[in-house]
């Protein structure tokens, strides 16, 4: 260790500076030789924290008199900035809360010596504080006084940023900004934190009293980036993306969202210094010169916590700590929570009285008549995120007593964070029953189906459950929870399958949720009988009655994509074990059965069989047969109006001849004077495509692509909407990725 750093430690560890050591110090700063001024500097970064903002003002004024020079300034504000012990002090004097209650007015000249020292002192202080505070930010992050990027720049940057890492492709249906913002941060694959400009509080506040979720007229659909441009497209707001200069190149800081207009105006260190000293000041300031009445100051202040807290600076997640410690400041739990939400604690939370003070602010919202939503939402993610230890130990006891005591809105809290420490062993498993049996709403079930299936998971011996209140539960599906994940939570926690309340539902999400709760569970029996008994997906005619009934089709399409999801977690298997039953007991039923003359004309390909192809567990052989079916009877074939299934089978390794049959359908829609005929020819090829580049057939792929393309050719002259889109427009398409809904429970 250098004597420099050796010093510093000792100057840490040394008891609190006096007056005198201060008064020097400060001199020093002033002293005639380079090695007298940084010496002085330095002790100064290691004690200036632990100075009281009177005393430094007292020391300020009697040390350096009434004309500081400009590098005293420097030095002393570069001093503050790097010292050990937080923000507190510097934000103190960079507002001027040490000021008196009447400051001095500047453009007097004050009468006694003691009012002439104060203003001094005062105005001293302020400019310090400020220099103190541009000194942090640069030490947490270099680079930030440039402009932010914009536009053709900005794009560029995100897309080469995640080019660079694996990215997921993302679904998001609806939501107010605010919300879609926290989705991104806590789910979104974003590099760095997404921000909102205090600017936009106006417009926040505006959607949450016009609609609690608002809908993006149709999906938002692509990689992070392109979701955020989406995004910010669809709400009338802008994106700037903030740098800083990291080790090797500039990397991001934060993304923000600003009215549009407003994009590339304030440098990164003037954003955060702003937020800093608004919320030090305990209001937003005004901008422009005509000292406008700021609308939502509230809301302003609140995104401004929010942005200084998810923006990963541990001083400043400190000091907003302290403020809500100590002084009960509103804006700072809401930067508190923002944090927390996506795993950063303030240390005083990561304690007994840290998770008392959150369940007392979840116990107030509770004696509402109307309770906050918003900060429910925030509350709940932050112990969704809880540490499994505390500084005093585990978090499980903790949460598991006295919640019988609590209000619903409390027990659900402390049941998402038991989930979220490992479920509370056999005690969490039996409160998580109580739950489930009981009439506790959907949400809060969903969070004790994950308690129950970690227990199960460590003892396999413990006992299931049988649901008390199923239908709030599937009511979830599919606008607030995936089918799978839920047949999957229901499966591993030992529920019954709710089968029952699924029909009388009559809802295809809860039906294949229900369905696939009883493969996870085992229970193969009841998957398979309610496939052929309450649904009758084995009795004859019923693939053409998918066809027919729209109803009947999005439900085999529905329990399709639950199977498919099987297939491709590893479990075909199990899926096949369901089918192959619910076949036999099908073929069981009937009159004359011969399961194995499918394609003879006594026995028509039955829903079942349709099921089984398009969740892809049907076996090379049986889509042979299928295939034959098809070539031999033609129209007389469900298949042959039903492309889906054609799609399928022409990646198989003998679809060759329904590949051909798919092409000639796209040339005879080419040729009709109707301009939408073929619209679903094209997308069926499209989707054989990405099947046989899944099996890794290439060479068939390309000569499909080239069979296309030839058709499309013959009519290049025709305008037909499909032949340009063949023809000009960068056909075929990539194959798409699987999509994960930010909206849904469970996600990622």
């Amino acid at each position: 260790m250098s004597l420099l750093a050796l010093a510093l430690v000792l100057a840490v560890q040394s008891p609190a500076p006096t007056g005198a050591d201060l008064d020097s110090a400060l001199a020093g700063l002033a002293a005639p030789t380079a090695e007298a001024r940084f010496a002085a500097e330095r002790w100064l970064v290691a004690h200036l924290g632990r100075v009281e903002g009177p005393e430094l003002l007292a020391s300020l004024v009697s040390a350096v008199g009434e004309e500081p020079g400009e590098e005293l300034y420097w030095r002393l504000g570069r001093a503050l900035g790097d010292a050990r012990g937080g923000l507190d002090l510097t934000l103190e004097l960079a507002v001027g809360d040490l000021a008196p209650d009447e400051p001095p007015k500047l453009e007097l000249e004050p009468i006694f010596d003691a009012d002439r020292e104060l203003r001094v002192g005062w105005e001293f202080g302020r400019r310090v504080g400020e220099l103190a505070l541009d000194q942090a930010i640069a030490g947490w992050r270099p680079g930030l006084e440039r402009l932010p990027l914009v536009g053709d720049e900005l794009e560029l940057h995100l897309r080469e940023v995640r080019e660079r890492a694996g990215w997921r492709r993302l679904r998001l249906v609806r939501g107010d900004l605010a919300e879609v913002v926290d989705l991104l941060n806590r789910r979104g694959d974003l590099p760095a934190p997404l921000v909102l400009a205090p600017s936009l509080a106006p417009l926040l506040v505006q959607q949450r009293f016009d609609a609690k979720r608002i809908s993006y007229g149709g999906p938002l659909e692509g990689p992070w980036d392109q979701l955020l441009r989406q995004v910010a497209a669809r709400s009338g707001v802008g994106i700037e993306a903030v740098l800083y200069e990291g080790e090797a190149d500039d990397e991001l800081a934060w993304l923000r969202l600003v009215p549009r207009g407003e994009e590339g105006q304030e440098s990164g260190r003037e954003q955060l210094r702003r937020a800093l000293l608004d919320l030090a000041r305990g209001e937003p300031s005004k901008r422009g010169a005509d000292g406008e009445q700021v609308i939502a100051p509230a809301a302003r202040l609140q995104l401004a916590a929010r942005f200084v807290a998810g923006g990963e600076w541990d001083a400043a997640l400190a000091w907003l700590g302290a403020r809500w410690w100590d002084e009960h400041d509103g804006s700072a739990l809401a930067g508190l929570l923002e944090a927390a939400g996506r795993g950063r604690f303030d240390a005083r939370l990561l304690g007994t009285e840290g998770l008392e003070r959150l369940l007392v602010e979840g116990r107030r919202l509770e004696r509402q008549a109307t309770p906050n939503g918003v900060l429910f939402a925030r509350l709940e993610h932050a112990f969704a995120a809880l540490p499994r230890h505390l500084a005093e130990g585990p978090v499980a006891p903790l949460l598991l007593e006295g919640w019988r005591d609590e209000g619903d809105l409390v027990r659900h809290l402390r049941l998402g964070g038991l989930e979220a420490v490992g479920g509370g062993g056999a005690a969490g498993a039996d409160l998580a029953r109580a739950v489930l049996a009981g009439t506790a709403g959907g949400a809060t079930q969903w969070v004790a189906l994950g308690i129950l299936g970690q227990a199960r998971a460590v003892d396999p011996s413990l006992a299931g459950v049988q649901l008390g209140a199923p239908v709030g539960l599937l009511e979830l599906v599919p606008d607030l929870a995936s089918a799978d994940e839920l047949g999957r939570r229901l499966g591993r926690a030992g529920a019954v399958a709710p089968i029952a309340a699924a029909l009388e539902l009559d809802s295809p999400a809860a039906i294949r949720a229900s369905c696939l709760a009883a493969v996870f569970a085992g229970d193969l029996e009841a998957a398979s009988e309610l496939l052929i008994g309450p649904l009758d997906l084995g009795s004859p005619g019923s693939w053409a009655r998918c066809l027919e009934d729209p109803g009947l089709g999005r439900l085999v399409d529905e329990l399709a994509a639950g199977i498919g999801g099987l297939v491709r977690g590893g479990e075909l298997i199990g899926a096949r074990a369901v089918l192959g039953m619910a076949s036999l007991r099908a073929a069981s039923r009937l009159p004359e059965p011969d399961p194995s003359d499918l394609g003879s004309g006594d026995h028509e390909p039955t829903a079942l069989d349709r099921l089984t192809l398009l969740g892809g567990a049907m076996a090379p052989a049986l889509q042979a047969r299928l295939i034959e079916d098809l070539l031999t009877r033609g129209e007389a074939s469900p298949l042959y109006f039903d492309l889906d299934a054609q799609a399928v089978l022409a990646a198989a390794p003998a679809g060759a001849p329904v590949r051909r049959l798919l092409v000639q359908r796209l040339d005879r829609a080419f040729s009709s004077p109707r301009s939408g005929d073929g619209a679903e020819a094209l997308p069926a090829l499209e989707t054989t495509l990405a099947f046989l580049w899944a099996r890794n057939d290439d060479q068939a792929a390309a000569e499909l692509i080239i069979a296309v393309a030839d058709v499309a050719a013959g009519y290049s002259g025709s305008g037909h909407p499909l032949a340009q889109r063949v023809l000009y427009r960068g056909w075929p398409p990539a194959p798409s990725k699987l999509v994960d809904d930010l909206d849904l429970l469970g996600g990622k």
